[in-house]
Order: C-alpha cells, then sequence, then structure tokens
C-alpha cells in the first residue's frame, strides 16, 4: 500500500470511531532509551562522603538510580544523591528507568598506590604580595585518575594553611604589612589511599607597605546639661584601620561612620583620634583648660529686648556671644511668674503659657563651654506685657 492510501485508510477508521460507538485502540509509541550522564562524582575522605550528580535526555521524566545506593532525587534542573560516612567506591553507576546508564571511575581502583603528578609537586604561580595585608599563589595543576586536592601551608612568617581543598589557589589574607611569608604546597589523590605527593619547594613573598591613611572628625560634641561626649570619625581606608579616642578607647564602626559616646564625664578643651594605619586628627571641643575669661559681650546685652508674640507668650534674643570655646544662653524671668530657659544654644528664647494683659521681666547672661564654664554678669532687665485675649462673640 502507498503512502496516500494508507493515510486515506487511517483517517476513515478515525471518522468511523468519531461517528459511531466502536472503542477504538490507542497504540502508543515504543520508549526509546535515554542518554545518562553523570555530571559530577565526588569523594570527600575528610568527611567520608559521596556525592553524585546526574542528567538524563528525558529528564525529568525517567527515574535514575544509583547502582548500589538508591534512587537519586531530582531538584534545581538535576539528578543527586549524597550520603555520609561511606567508604569511597571504585567507581559509580546511574541506571534511568528509560533504560540508559552511565558509569565513571570516582575513587580508582582499590590498588592505587601511586600519588598524582607532577611528584614532587610544584608551583605554577609563586607566592606574591597582593597588597598590605594579603599574599596569593597558585599550585601546578595536578592530574590522577581519582581526582585531586591541594593543601597550602604557610611555613613562616604566622600566616595561614589551607586544609585540603579542590581549588588549585590559595590568597592567605589578614596579614601585617611589610612581613615576610612563606608557604610550601602539595597534592593527594582521592583514592582511599589518599596518595601524597612531596612537598613543593619553599616560596617566599612579602607584603606591601601600608600607606598612612587620612583620618577626620565628622562630630565632636559634648553637651553640658548630660554631661555627654559624642564623638564620630572617619578614615580613608576604612573599615579596615582600629581608629582610637585617645585618652579614652577604641571607637566602634558601624552605619558607615566610627563612634565613641560616654558619660558622664568631664568636657575635655580637645579630642584626638588616631588610626592603626598611622593617621590622626584633632579639633578643639571645649576650649583650653586655662580658659579663665567669659564670652563677649560681658555684661551681657540684648539683640532684641522682650515682646508680646501674643495674649500667651513673649520673645526675645540676646546679643550673639563669642568665645574660643563656644557658648550657651540662659534666660530668667524675674517678676511676674513667667518662665526661665536654663541653658541653651540659641540666643534667642519665647516664653509661652503666661497669662494675657500680664507684665513680665527677664535678664539674660552666656557662658562659655570651657570646664571652668565662664560666666557673662548678666544683662540688664527688659520688661514686656502681653497682649489681651481678642473677643470671641
Amino acid at each position: 500500500m502507498t503512502a496516500r492510501p494508507r493515510l486515506i485508510a487511517w483517517f476513515g477508521v478515525a471518522l468511523a470511531c468519531l461517528l459511531s460507538s466502536i472503542v477504538c485502540p490507542v497504540i502508543a509509541e515504543a520508549q526509546s532509551t535515554d542518554v545518562v550522564t553523570i555530571s559530577k562524582a565526588e569523594y570527600k575522605a575528610d568527611k567520608q562522603e559521596l556525592k553524585v550528580e546526574a542528567h538524563s535526555s528525558a529528564e525529568p521524566a525517567p527515574v535514575l538510580t544509583l547502582v548500589g545506593w538508591g534512587e537519586m532525587a531530582w531538584g534545581k534542573g538535576m539528578y543527586k544523591f549524597t550520603q555520609k560516612p561511606v567508604e569511597c567506591p571504585a567507581s559509580v553507576t546511574v541506571t534511568s528507568s528509560f533504560g540508559g546508564s552511565a558509569t565513571v571511575i570516582i575513587c580508582g581502583q582499590t590498588d592505587d598506590f601511586d600519588p598524582p603528578a607532577p611528584d614532587p609537586m610544584t608551583w605554577s604561580l609563586l607566592p606574591a604580595a597582593t597588597g598590605p595585608n594579603s599574599i596569593a599563589m597558585t599550585a601546578a595543576t595536578a592530574a590522577d585518575l581519582s581526582g585531586v586536592e591541594y593543601s597550602f601551608e604557610c611555613t613562616a612568617g604566622g600566616g595561614h594553611s589551607t586544609g585540603w581543598q579542590d581549588s588549585s589557589t590559595f590568597e592567605d589574607t589578614g596579614l601585617q604589612p611589610e612581613t615576610r611569608y612563606s608557604y610550601r604546597v602539595m597534592v593527594r589523590d582521592k583514592s582511599p589511599n589518599a596518595n601524597e605527593t612531596v612537598w613543593s619547594g619553599v616560596a617566599s613573598a612579602t607584603t606591601e607597605a601600608q600607606s598612612t591613611d587620612m583620618v577626620t572628625i565628622s562630630k565632636a560634641e559634648y553637651k553640658a546639661d548630660k554631661q555627654e561626649l559624642k564623638v564620630e570619625a572617619h578614615s580613608s581606608a576604612e573599615p579596615a584601620p582600629v581608629l582610637t579616642l585617645v585618652g579614652w578607647g577604641e571607637m566602634k564602626w558601624g552605619k558607615g561612620k566610627y563612634k565613641f559616646t560616654q558619660k558622664p564625664v568631664e568636657c575635655p578643651a580637645s579630642v584626638t583620634v588616631t588610626s592603626s594605619f598611622g593617621g590622626s586628627a584633632t579639633v578643639t571641643i571645649c576650649g583650653q583648660t586655662d580658659d579663665f575669661d567669659p564670652p563677649a559681650p560681658d555684661p551681657m546685652t540684648w539683640s532684641l529686648l522682650p515682646v508680646a508674640t501674643g495674649p500667651n507668650s513673649i520673645a526675645m534674643t540676646a546679643a550673639t556671644a563669642s568665645d574660643p570655646s563656644g557658648v550657651e544662653y540662659s534666660f530668667e524671668c524675674t517678676a511676674g511668674g513667667g518662665h526661665s530657659s536654663g541653658w541653651q544654644d540659641s540666643p534667642s528664647y519665647e516664653d509661652t503659657g503666661l497669662q494675657p494683659e500680664a507684665h513680665y521681666s527677664y535678664q539674660v547672661m552666656a557662658r562659655d563651654k570651657s570646664p571652668n564654664g565662664n560666666e557673662t554678669v548678666w544683662s540688664g532687665i527688659a520688661s514686656a506685657t502681653t497682649i489681651r485675649r481678642p473677643q470671641t462673640w
């Protein structure tokens, strides 16, 4: 039968099935054998851990089994199997429910007594400084049927060793500037015998000099009413260096700055911040300890005399005072039963909560922020009367 008559015949059968109650047979295609590949077969001798990852050309439909171990789990685009502690198998085989299979040698034959090559181990890139605090190095790429792992050892200088790792590259960090460190490397295979090469020759490198950083003090504040000292600082190399507030202690790093807060304390004339990288900065905060002069003007004067700003308030402004140690102001109500300000940084003050059509009197003084707290003489007394409360009809 030619192709065209066969096609017409199939359409005839299909049409007859659709137009009648005849149950027509369904013929399924045969399942073709899939192709199985093992993408990872790894045994970690230090953990006695076996890891196998595999793929199927028909994934994720078939079930894959690690022969002798059990069914593999499907997830994140691959079949996986992990188990420990186990002995290292010479090989692993993965079979598929669709008929495919694959085998790889993982730990070599149990009669593997040969170390990886090259033996003794050699360097691909000798240790070299990558900064004032780090040295990098690369071993020659080793070869062994059972797979290999590398161990870098610091033999002098007080650096760090790696232990066994899969990578042939190592960067030792957290080192001291301008310090000489020495290293060697060896390799072992991943067979049950863990055959090791002879150590490579020792190679050395010296870390670079640490350049001095620039320290800036962004905030140096003393609140006399709380006897509280606050200092904030920065380093051009932050957050690597340790910053210290001289005479007080180490500053804390957080939220992009170094910070120090302490109370109750006396107000220091100045504060100095030093860095472990060599930088430093000093600022005057409360003036010199030999400051015995009050701010100017002395006696204190008014810039704006007290004046009513409503039926319940009076505002006033002192003359702006000056002192190398900084200044603060105190407004005092001397008559009428109003309110005093206490010490404040602003030269302006508004007394509120007063009575309408009442007479109030005030005076003002200033003092510096030195440890001596030198005060001016009080200003002259000035008075004001609050206005009448508006009528409401």
